[in-house]
């Protein structure tokens, strides 16, 4: 479905903090409400490293420009699971990455025993998801896509030099 979103990978400012920096990643929630990720362009005097991005409301960002993305809300609501781990539950939240790769978060039901917490969700390339409402990659696509729009997934191992 395409979907009328801020262009990542603008600069823009906060009207609250008034800082400049960029939008790096979008998140859309099953009401349709957007957040984006905001990068601050500072570096910390201290660790001489960017300082962390946070999470803006829509409201909150001035400047930008509106461009259509095809992304898949059609499946927030209803369940996925990931064909790695058969971890299961709603898919909750699109997010959209400034590599155009699409990541869903799944929720599943009920408690963790110990805790009796609710179960966290968990962020999952929509291309390791299966689901009713997703159709299957063949191989060849599958190949494509990760060209086209490489998953920004987590570096387990990290090298320090």
């Amino acid at each position: 479905m395409k979907v009328r979103i801020l262009e990542l990978g603008e600069m823009v400012v906060d009207s609250v903090t008034q800082l400049s920096g960029m939008l790096t990643l979008a998140n859309i929630d099953a009401d349709r409400n957007e957040f984006y990720f905001f990068q601050p362009a500072l570096i910390s005097s201290e660790t001489l490293h960017p300082v962390d991005g946070f999470w803006l409301e829509k409201s909150r960002i001035e400047g930008g420009k509106q461009v259509d993305v095809e992304l898949p809300l059609h499946v927030l609501g209803t369940v996925v699971v990931d064909k790695a781990t058969g971890f299961s539950g709603t898919a909750i939240q699109v997010y959209y990455y400034q590599n155009g790769c699409v990541h869903l978060e799944v929720k599943p039901a009920g408690i963790v025993p110990k805790t009796g917490q609710p179960i966290p969700g968990k962020e999952f390339d929509i291309r390791r998801l299966k689901g009713e409402a997703l159709v299957e990659l063949t191989k060849k696509q599958l190949k494509a896509s990760k060209e086209d729009a490489p998953s920004p997934e987590l570096v387990t191992r990290r090298m320090n030099f």
